[in-house]
């Protein structure tokens, strides 16, 4: 059985990665080493964990996001970094799609930044800018997803 967890949060939702420097390319395994707040570049596969963490918030209307993986191998195995993609409850560029209470991976939809949609096990890059993480040492702010 897969546990929820949902976090609200008012107020204004920062879009990373908006009219920065340029991001830089790294490997998953070499995400964490950056500085927070660094726009950076990564190719991999969304992976979706055992428990969802979920946040809601405010802003012009509903939104929510997931903290999602991004692996090295499709089967969610090798080098993992956490990745915070926006959601959205229909197709949208840029944005993962609304998983249920009892996702399973083949609820896992993306869509990039030209309209394509994506499924678990297609490689995927994604832009977004570094951050500290409580559970895990960093994450990636996701502000575009794009198939390489």
């Amino acid at each position: 059985m897969k546990i929820l967890r949902i976090f609200l949060a008012g107020g204004l939702l920062a879009t990373p990665g908006c009219g920065g420097a340029k991001p830089v390319a790294v490997e998953i395994r070499d995400v964490c080493a950056q500085k927070p707040g660094t726009s950076v570049v990564l190719r991999g596969f969304i992976s979706l964990p055992r428990e969802l963490e979920i946040t809601r918030y405010l802003r012009g209307g509903q939104g929510v996001t997931y903290k999602l993986f991004l692996t090295t191998k499709p089967d969610g195995s090798g080098d993992t970094v956490a990745a915070v993609f926006p959601g959205t409850g229909e197709a949208a560029r840029n944005r993962v799609g609304m998983l249920p209470a009892d996702y399973t991976r083949s609820d896992l939809v993306a869509f990039t930044d030209d309209g394509r949609e994506l499924r678990a096990g297609q490689v995927v890059r994604i832009t977004g800018e570094t951050a500290a993480d409580e559970k895990h040492r960093c994450r990636v702010d996701v502000s575009k997803i794009e198939q390489p």
